[in-house]
């Protein structure tokens, strides 16, 4: 008799604290050290309680596509509430100009955008690596770096050209710059030269020529899939800054690089230019020049110039030492320039929200968590009235207490 009043008393119990269906959840229990118990979830719904490890950024050697493909995978599986990947666009040879887009989670569509992208040309290795090294930073050491993701969105372009990256590393090609779409008997287009802006004014380049810019001005996927998002993000009004990086020289530049024309902008410019270069100077010893894109005069179809044309307000071109000394192995290289690229654009950004506010006014967006905690696996769910709650239950949720009364009751039959 006192087994059926117990039933019957867990039963009520659960039913007055809405036990889930059993159809919809199958609790499990384990008696280990103390009882666990687990709630069925549905469909894919799931949660996995393993964290997910985060990826190691590799600079003992450059990424090749693949490498750096795998790296974006893993990323974006342990913070997903952070990084999110899109395929821009697909190449001549079927590899994906990947998108990487990073945000603190707290916002809505209506933040302005930090634009940054690398690998443009096929030979300038360095920049994909220290794109990564940016990526890395914004996510993995996000708290540190609140005061970039509170106001911007970022969204990197880690390998423009896949394509002519891919070929030019496999085949230790180091001066091949262009993409490798076919021209009759040749292959590529140098993706900097085929913007639409000044295209093919003054430089003359025949087709096996490493500067070669392309039938017409758009005529390579991968251009027209950045000069296409460079549009929309000025169209919806998120334009704020965009970085280019490069290799060549240590120097930080903006526009024009077609006539070097000064601007209403320059002095602005110039201000976060030196600020930048400063900070590289304290941190690496090393030298950056900010400036006027000087020496480049009749260079017509860049991003950087097609950036401004569009309405991008700042604007920079970062180019970076292309060959390591002679004594410096790869590895220190690598590590030293990662470290370098990483300092000049958050301080390139960092002046930017600091000089020119992209503070946009919006009741959709709300503010970040006062303790600024964040977890890499945290859910990206919106709350809903769905979510159990603890309701002092010995402090349990109540679907758990439910749970515990209905197998204490099988346990007595």
């Amino acid at each position: 008799m006192w087994r059926v009043v117990c039933l019957l008393f867990c039963i009520a119990v659960a039913a007055a604290m809405d036990l889930p269906n059993p159809d919809e959840a199958t609790p499990t229990v384990d008696w280990a050290d103390e009882p666990t118990f687990t709630l069925g979830l549905q469909d894919e719904t799931e949660l996995d309680l393993e964290d997910e490890p985060t990826p190691a950024l590799n600079l003992e050697d450059f990424y090749g596509y693949n490498g750096m493909m795998e790296y974006l995978r893993n990323l974006s599986q342990a913070y997903c509430c952070t990084v999110t990947r899109q395929s821009l666009t697909t190449t001549y040879e079927n590899r994906s100009v990947e998108l990487v887009k990073i945000s603190d989670g707290q916002g809505t569509s209506e933040k302005k955008v930090i634009l940054l992208d690398a690998g443009t040309h096929g030979n300038e290795w360095i920049t994909t690596t220290v794109a990564l090294k940016i990526v890395h930073e914004l996510v993995v050491n996000q708290d540190a770096h609140a005061r970039l993701l509170e106001s911007c969105d970022w969204y990197v372009l880690p390998m423009v050209n896949p394509d002519g990256y891919t070929y030019s590393l496999e085949q230790k090609l180091k001066l091949w710059q262009k993409n490798r779409s076919p021209h009759g008997g040749q292959y590529g287009t140098n993706l900097n030269r085929n913007y639409d802006t000044h295209w093919n004014l003054t430089e003359y380049a025949p087709t096996h020529s490493q500067y070669y810019p392309g039938s017409s001005a758009f005529s390579e996927l991968e251009t027209l899939a950045v000069g296409s998002l460079m549009r929309d993000l000025v169209e919806t009004k998120r334009e704020f800054l965009y970085i280019t990086l490069h290799t060549e020289n240590k120097s930080i530049f903006y526009p024009s690089v077609f006539d070097t024309k000064t601007g209403k902008a320059d002095g602005l410019l110039h201000a976060i230019a030196q600020l930048a270069s400063g900070a590289i100077f304290e941190k690496t010893r090393s030298v950056y020049v900010p400036s006027l894109a000087y020496g480049y005069d009749g260079v017509g179809g860049t991003s950087l110039d097609y950036a401004y044309e569009v309405g991008i307000p700042l604007l920079f071109a970062f180019e970076m030492p292309e060959m390591r000394a002679e004594a410096e192995s790869k590895t220190t290289f690598i590590t030293h320039q990662a470290m370098e690229g990483w300092e000049g654009v958050m301080h390139l950004a960092l002046g930017a929200l600091e000089m020119y506010s992209p503070s946009k006014s919006s009741s959709n967006t709300t503010s970040p968590p006062s303790d600024g905690s964040k977890h890499a696996n945290s859910t990206c769910a919106p709350a809903t009235n769905d979510a159990p709650s603890v309701d002092g239950s010995f402090g349990l949720p109540a679907a758990t207490f439910s749970a515990l009364l209905a197998y204490l009751a099988l346990a007595v039959m």
